[in-house]
């Protein structure tokens, strides 16, 4: 008998050959699984029916596997292969709930899956299933943003972005092309940096909306070095994104990317200081008053502790030889005991010299953090002695702070199309997308908000924590929340249900949120999972 696929059933476990699987992808931290990635998880999809996709165990897998996949998934060198316990954490995926239960042989020098065999039934951990690091066909050479300026080609902070890749293939001949669908925040900053701008991306449009700002369609008609280019946020190499294999799609000049790239240098804040956490008279501790100490003059100085979010306590915290902040409070909170002397801020002139000190969360080091110098010192009306920051420092992570909220997109599908280039980003009202940040292994989750997480503690608290992730919202704002359901009647206002599904988008599973900022994750049984249930918001 003929069939579409064939299954040989054992008494537990089911072979099956390549004609049942229905595709191959690697998984990494981007969470967009695409061909043409080639460090990740591996991930098959099997043709049995709508089943989620599986990983496979490292039990029976060797190098043969190893070169059979790679060469499946269009690397003809083959690749290696490591346990996602010993991938580099850069690389592993953010996101695994499904089943690893698929283990694989193939005969020595196997050329095609069609000679490997499979079971089912193995069920062993993500830690212990494989993923593989295959030989890929391209490196990127460098990236540019260009424009043309009186007939000719001029490169800058902003225009059309340019990639030129140097085929591996073929004794390293350099290709350029345009990119296109690189929509994500964490993409465009890398192609930014890449371009030499490390501050990231201040905008974006398309070669047709705004062609004084592009390359003229003579220059690089439809040719694409990228399609699907997802790289996480803080990716520092190509090898960390997904994407299609470069140069395979032609979508004509008018969606070529179009970039502008943030190109002032910041004024640098005063990082050139130690920092230290002390109470009464200058007596260190994990708990007390914060102090930057130039290294140059010696002389004292306070950070202002109001609007301070975790991840740049985490920062301070490192920078004064601990793990983490247990707790954010200002000197006013705190019993005098567990501050800086008001006698000693007096006698040494010890006042805050620093404002909205911000760190984002990717950030190594101070340098990489933002502040203002504060005018006024203890006489300013924003910041004194007594709204200074204080900080609980500890290398032990308090449970109820460890998942942080560290960003808010609000999307929109408003033609109803289901791709990527159908959305509207960036919007100030939409279907909430959120990213998550563990603050003790690093680990980046990105999904759907629920409604009912916001709704647990305090709705306006929880809304305004969120518009604030928003750069064209500010404070003191206004903020409208509602269900994704309560919007069937308004389509377009945010991602409609249909997009939902058809492009797998993952709810967060978050149980109650902390004005916005820490969260408490869900446990399995109250996971929300409907698309009627996922936050609109509005910022305004």
């Amino acid at each position: 008998l003929l069939f579409e696929f064939l299954v040989i059933c054992t008494a537990l476990n089911l072979v099956i050959t390549e004609n049942g699987i229905r595709d191959l992808y690697l998984a990494n931290r981007a969470n967009t699984w695409i061909h043409g990635t080639y460090i990740g998880q591996v991930m098959v999809y099997l043709k049995e029916g709508p089943r989620p996709p599986m990983g496979v165990c490292e039990k029976g897998f060797g190098q043969n596997e190893a070169d059979v996949l790679c060469r499946k998934l269009g690397f003809p060198e083959g690749g290696t292969f490591v346990t996602v316990n010993d991938l580099e954490e850069k690389y592993r995926p953010t996101r695994n709930q499904f089943p690893n239960d698929i283990t694989m042989k193939c005969p020595p020098n196997a050329t095609s899956i069609t000679e490997c065999s499979y079971q089912r039934g193995e069920n062993c951990t993500v830690g212990e299933s494989v993923a593989l690091k295959c030989q890929p066909l391209w490196e990127m050479d460098r990236v540019e943003l260009q424009r043309d300026v009186s007939g000719s080609v001029v490169s800058g902070s902003y225009g059309s972005v340019t990639v030129t890749m140097r085929s591996l293939a073929d004794n390293g001949a350099l290709h350029t092309g345009f990119i296109v669908t690189a929509y994500t925040n964490g993409t465009m900053d890398f192609l930014c940096k890449q371009a030499g701008y490390p501050f990231g991306m201040v905008g974006w449009s398309r070669n047709f909306y705004i062609e004084q700002d592009s390359l003229a369609k003579s220059y690089l008609d439809g040719d694409y070095a990228f399609h699907n280019l997802n790289c996480p946020d803080g990716a520092q190499d190509l090898s960390e994104c997904s994407m299609n294999n470069p140069f395979e799609y032609n979508y004509g000049w008018k969606n070529g990317l179009v970039m502008y790239c943030n190109s002032t240098t910041p004024e640098p804040g005063p990082w050139n200081s130690t920092v230290s956490i002390e109470t009464g008279h200058g007596v260190s501790s994990s708990r007390g008053t914060v102090v930057l100490t130039n290294q140059s003059t010696k002389k004292k100085g306070m950070i202002c502790g109001k609007n301070l979010d975790w991840h740049t306590a985490d920062m301070i915290c490192r920078q004064a030889g601990f793990q983490f902040a247990k707790k954010i409070n200002t000197n006013y909170e705190m019993p005098h005991q567990d501050k800086l002397a008001c006698s000693y801020m007096m006698d040494n002139d010890i006042r805050p010299i620093l404002e909205n000190v911000s760190c984002p969360y990717n950030a190594s080091s101070l340098p990489s953090c933002s502040a203002d110098p504060l005018v006024g010192g203890l006489e300013s009306d924003l910041c004194d002695e007594d709204t200074a920051l204080h900080l609980t420092c500890s290398n032990d992570i308090a449970p109820s702070t460890l998942w942080l909220l560290v960003n808010i997109v609000l999307a929109r599908n408003p033609g109803g199309g289901h791709r990527s280039e159908d959305v509207i980003w960036k919007s100030n009202f939409g279907t909430a997308i959120g990213t998550l940040l563990n603050r003790e292994t690093g680990t980046v989750l990105t999904g759907l908000v629920p409604v009912p997480a916001i709704e647990r503690e305090d709705p306006y608290c929880n809304t305004q924590g969120m518009c604030r992730f928003l750069e064209t919202w500010s404070t003191p704002g206004y903020s409208d929340y509602r269900s994704n359901g309560e919007l069937e009647e308004r389509q377009g206002m945010g991602l409609s249900c249909g997009y939902i599904i058809s492009n797998k988008v993952p709810f967060l599973p978050i149980s109650s949120m902390d004005c916005g900022n820490t969260v408490v994750m869900a446990t399995n049984d109250n996971v929300v999972n409907d698309p009627s249930e996922a936050l609109w918001l509005n910022c305004f």
